[in-house]
């Protein structure tokens, strides 16, 4: 995963390892493939997960890393100190790409039993999770909308999911029309 200066990029691998790579300082796209050996790395990272790691974004100028055994970790990325350590329930054996408010408030991240996570970044709450009674597979991916209103997951039922905000006065406004409805 890119680093937001571009100069540097994340990868993990199936023990658990994080390497940090060096990019090449490109002025012109070249028009050859980029090799990367180990003289780029720029630093070997002592394990930070015990699984295979199968997602890693950028929060706040520190990392969030995900393994498949369901535990996310939020660590300086200068320093390597582990900030939180969250244990996704319902997340065992499971490989799911997750995605991060625009805002970098919130993570979502998807459960093998069908449901989605919210999470606040700094506080580690879970702030909801969604559900919906046909979803009982896997759920692989899950995005945020640039708002932060909508939620969309696939996984392994071949559904993509769309799960909305609707604010406390909306709802009250629904109460309200649908009473008018049966009061004619």
């Amino acid at each position: 995963y890119w680093h937001p200066s571009g100069q540097t990029f994340l990868t993990g691998n199936y023990i658990g390892e994080i390497r940090i790579w060096e990019t090449p300082n490109l002025i012109n796209p070249p028009n050859d493939t980029l090799h990367f050996f180990e003289d780029d790395l720029k630093i070997r990272f002592k394990k930070i997960h015990s699984f295979q790691i199968d997602c890693i974004r950028f929060v706040n100028g520190n990392v969030l890393s995900k393994s498949i055994n369901g535990k996310i970790e939020y660590w300086n990325y200068e320093t390597f100190e582990l900030i939180k350590s969250f244990l996704i329930k319902n997340s065992s054996n499971n490989r799911s790409r997750f995605d991060v408010s625009l805002d970098e408030k919130y993570f979502c991240v998807g459960t093998s039993n069908g449901s989605i996570n919210i999470y606040n970044v700094l506080s580690g709450k879970l702030v909801t999770e969604l559900r919906h009674r046909r979803s009982t597979k896997a759920v692989r991916c899950c995005v945020f909308s640039r708002d932060t209103k909508q939620v969309l997951a696939a996984g392994e039922e071949g559904y993509i999911w769309r799960y909305d905000y609707i604010s406390d006065e909306t709802l009250t406004e629904w109460a309200k029309w649908k009473q008018t409805k049966q009061d004619e």
